[in-house]
């Protein structure tokens, strides 16, 4: 073990590196004056692997809007397109090394749904949230089963429930209800005892 560090009162082991290289998520340093949050829970600052993570992202992706937030441990990225989004889940999942997707959930805004992504990395012990906005009338944004296997089930009851369509996944069905029902019940259009003919 080349050393330790403290963050949110827990010790965390760092890899091993060659003399003279840096871990990844120190690579890159950013300012950010639009931060809303400086602080994390209960008025502890925020976790430097946080700030770090949020700083290499925004370097990668500009044209996100990236910052962290203490009380998710996480890393929050907002996507207006889906333009660079496998792109993005290609790099942390290989260099990042974020090996769990937790969540995949949607929200409609009216104007656009929005894909909301959960990861987690075991190494780093921090997590990601991904927002990626996308057109309402037709949802679509490529499944990153090829990377996550388990976002099968949370993929599918997505698109079960707010209709977005997920280029690519292997068995892309409904997980609750009828095939043939042609609605969309968390969509905020949605009435109770609407009829599929």
């Amino acid at each position: 073990m080349a050393g330790s560090t403290r963050g949110e009162g827990e010790e965390i082991e760092r890899e091993e590196r060659p003399s003279g290289k840096k871990s990844a998520l120190a690579t890159a340093r950013v300012s950010f004056p639009d931060w809303k949050e400086t602080v994390g829970p209960k008025g502890k600052a925020l976790d430097s692997r946080l700030v770090e993570l949020a700083s290499m992202i925004s370097s990668k992706f500009p044209d996100a809007k990236v910052y962290p937030r203490g009380s998710n441990a996480a890393a929050v990225v907002e996507m207006k397109t889906p333009a660079r989004f496998v792109e993005f889940c290609e790099w942390i999942y290989r260099d990042l090394k974020f090996d769990h997707s937790s969540l995949i959930s949607g929200v409609d805004w009216l104007t656009h749904l929005e894909v909301v992504y959960h990861w987690y990395s075991t190494k780093k012990r921090v997590n990601i949230i991904l927002k990626v906005q996308l057109d309402r009338e037709n949802p679509v944004i490529p499944s990153i089963m090829r990377m996550w296997k388990g976002a099968n089930y949370h993929e599918r009851e997505t698109y079960d429930m707010m209709g977005v369509k997920f280029e690519g996944h292997p068995d892309l069905r409904r997980i609750y209800l009828e095939e043939n029902y042609e609605f969309f019940p968390q969509r905020k259009d949605f009435r109770w005892g609407l009829k599929y003919g």
